[in-house]
């Protein structure tokens, strides 16, 4: 994960993709991440994640 530079993808005119790779910034990421719409009255929504996010995730809640 990176911070720069951010990938050509255009978070602002596109929905995020449901799949979160290493090759995302971690502003793209957030961005992904707050921007998952779910089903009105509750559920769940699959997201896919690569190793890299997973492992910067895994890293961030390890620290907490």
């Amino acid at each position: 994960m990176t911070n720069e530079p951010s990938k050509p993808y255009d978070f602002q005119r596109t929905p995020p993709p449901d799949y979160l790779d290493g090759t995302m910034t971690r502003s793209e990421l957030v961005t992904a991440l707050e921007d998952i719409r779910f089903p009105p009255h509750g559920g769940t929504k699959p997201i896919e994640l690569d190793a890299d996010v997973r492992d910067y995730l895994l890293t961030l809640l390890r620290r907490a």
